[in-house]
């Protein structure tokens, strides 16, 4: 008999003694004594056959049924269980999800923008008709879900008013999405939207307060070069026009503004508008190499925090809970999920749109163009695949690692924390469990 790697032995600050097992996001309640003898055994070793002559039947049955003592090969099981499940859900071709670049340019001009050598180039018609065609022939008769992206999608809205056009009868979109800078986001550019496949979301972004947005996201060209006035009035127009697009603000933030985004909180609350949802953007700085983050950027478990704080603020402290999570996986590393550039050039993850030596296909040919980035994507930068993840206490209800960043770590010398459990910060485990265990048994 061992005692289950994914399983948790704590006293919560009531006293109340816990036994919480990860991989079926359970709890059990136990006495002073029993704690006592549970916290002498080891989480992935057997267990001392005095330790269980220490306990009746019944509480072996229990804490066998419950996952905290398992046959030796049964985690293992577990595992390739939750692999099958998740692999399974990346060759899933039921579902298409396409995101769009319809071009790489861009009215701001971003000091920080990681898409500041891009390439400024505009979709052509022809890669338009190929880009419709390609949407239709992968969808299979199903919904899929649609992003507009860029550069700033909305510079080359006469593109994106043909593909809508083009697919208008002939695709169902479940989800539609812009992702915008909010500046070009005028009545007569969403009417093209609302004529054919309106909005489910939009997601635009907001440097901070209104010196420092416009300090950082002036325009390139024309005058006045301040954006945050019109953007806040676009974004209140179109909320307003739209209460059933939920539309995400997004306030770009680091260590020396992050009160911007607590300020923002409260000034869209003004609004009274319920589809309108302000969040803290984390600004990534890495360092020349591009091989770990660096200050005033916040590290993985001061981001940890600051979510914590922000949730139980907002009275939405039930997102903290954990929960199984199945399908850990992405557009990088999901066959039916593809990106797509203004040349008709596909990527896997969002933040390759732009460089070259990141593309694996085209929509006007047949097959993988760099298989080795394909599969490195696919499979290699798989959680399954590191041996620290399958022994980790938190894999079953973690959401799995960031493949761009993995890439990085694994083929570019890259030393980034990838953990994304906000259980796992320091301080926090203890804390989230007890708040989930007492929403659970109130």
């Amino acid at each position: 008999m061992f005692r289950s790697r994914y399983s948790y032995i704590f006293k919560t600050s009531k006293g109340v003694c816990l036994i919480y097992v990860s991989k079926e996001n359970s709890f059990l309640e136990c006495d002073n004594e029993l704690y006592s003898i549970v916290s002498k055994m080891t989480p992935g070793k057997m267990v001392e056959e005095n330790l269980l002559s220490l306990l009746s039947q019944e509480v072996l049955y229990t804490l066998k049924s419950v996952g905290f003592l398992c046959d030796e090969s049964e985690d293992d099981d577990y595992i390739d269980k939750l692999r099958f499940i998740s692999e399974a859900s990346q060759h899933d071709k039921s579902s298409l999800g396409v995101v769009v670049a319809p071009t790489l340019d861009c009215n701001f001009a971003c000091p920080y923008c990681f898409e500041k050598n891009k390439r400024v180039n505009y979709m052509k018609p022809e890669v338009e008709q190929r880009l419709c065609n390609f949407i239709i022939e992968n969808s299979n008769d199903a919904p899929i879900t649609l992003y507009w992206y860029g550069g700033e999608p909305l510079l080359a809205i006469e593109s994106i008013r043909r593909i809508l056009k083009e697919l208008n009868g002939k695709i169902k979109i479940d989800n539609h999405v812009l992702i915008s800078n909010g500046y070009l986001l005028r009545p007569d550019v969403y009417d093209i939207f609302d004529a054919t496949f309106p909005l489910n979301d939009i997601q635009i972004t907001l440097d901070g307060n209104k010196d420092r947005h416009n300090k950082l996201r002036a325009l390139k060209r024309g005058t006045p070069k301040t954006t945050y006035e019109q953007i806040i009035k676009n974004i209140e127009d179109f909320a307003k026009k739209h209460p059933l697009c939920k539309v995400h603000i997004r306030i770009n933030v680091d260590k020396n503004n992050y009160s911007d985004y607590e300020e923002a909180v409260k000034f869209f609350s003004q609004f009274e508008l319920n589809n309108i949802h302000v969040y803290p953007g984390m600004i990534r700085l890495e360092n020349k190499e591009q091989t770990q983050s660096i200050e005033p950027a916040f590290g993985r478990w001061e981001i940890a925090r600051l979510i914590y704080r922000q949730l139980i603020n907002t009275n939405r402290e039930e997102e903290l809970f954990p929960k199984i999570v199945y399908t850990k996986n992405c557009a990088a590393n999901r066959v039916n999920s593809h990106i797509i550039g203004p040349e008709g050039e596909i990527y896997k993850c969002w933040n390759d749109v732009s460089n070259p030596n990141m593309v694996v296909g085209n929509i006007n040919k047949i097959g993988i163009t760099n298989p080795q980035l394909y599969y490195r994507y696919h499979s290699s930068c798989s959680c399954f695949n590191d041996p620290n993840c399958k022994k980790c206490f938190y894999l079953p209800i973690c959401n799995g690692k960031c493949s761009w960043y993995q890439l990085k770590n694994k083929y570019k010398g890259g030393k980034f924390n990838l953990c994304q459990c906000l259980l796992k910060a320091p301080g926090m485990r203890n804390k989230i469990l007890e708040k989930y265990y007492d929403h659970i048994t109130k």
